[in-house]
C-alpha cells in the first residue's frame, strides 16, 4: 500500500499490481472474470467490426465489450510481458464489493 496525492484529498490510499493476460482467452474463460485490458489491448477491426462500448452502463462496458467479442468465436492471445500496472484507489468505484457484485449480476444477465 501507499498514498498518492488527490486533488480531493491529501493522500488517498491506493495499491499497485501488474497486469497480466493469459495466453489465450475464449469466451468460457472470459466468463470467469475480466482477463483483458483496455489499456493494452488491440484489435483488428477488419475482423471485428464497427463495434463499440454499450453506454447504458456505468461500470464494467470493457468486460462487456470482450465478452461480446468472444461470444463470436474469436479468441484473444496474450502477450505475458506487463504491459501496465494499475494504480487502484480505495475509493474507486469498484471498491464498493456491494455494488460490484450487482453490477457484475447485470453483466452476466443482461449481456
Amino acid at each position: 500500500m501507499f498514498y498518492k496525492h488527490s486533488p480531493n484529498k491529501r493522500y488517498v490510499e491506493c495499491k499497485c499490481t501488474d497486469f497480466y493476460v493469459p495466453e489465450e482467452t475464449d469466451y468460457k474463460k472470459a466468463l470467469r472474470g475480466n482477463p483483458l485490458s483496455c489499456l493494452t489491448t488491440m484489435y483488428y477491426r477488419s475482423v471485428i467490426g464497427d463495434l463499440y462500448f454499450i453506454e447504458t452502463y456505468n461500470r464494467h462496458e470493457d468486460y462487456i465489450f470482450w465478452l461480446t467479442i468472444s461470444k463470436r468465436g474469436i479468441v484473444a492471445k496474450g502477450n505475458h510481458k506487463v504491459l501496465a500496472t494499475y494504480v487502484i484507489h480505495s475509493n474507486s468505484k469498484n471498491s464498493n464489493l456491494s455494488k460490484l457484485v450487482k453490477s457484475m449480476y447485470r453483466v452476466y444477465h443482461e449481456s
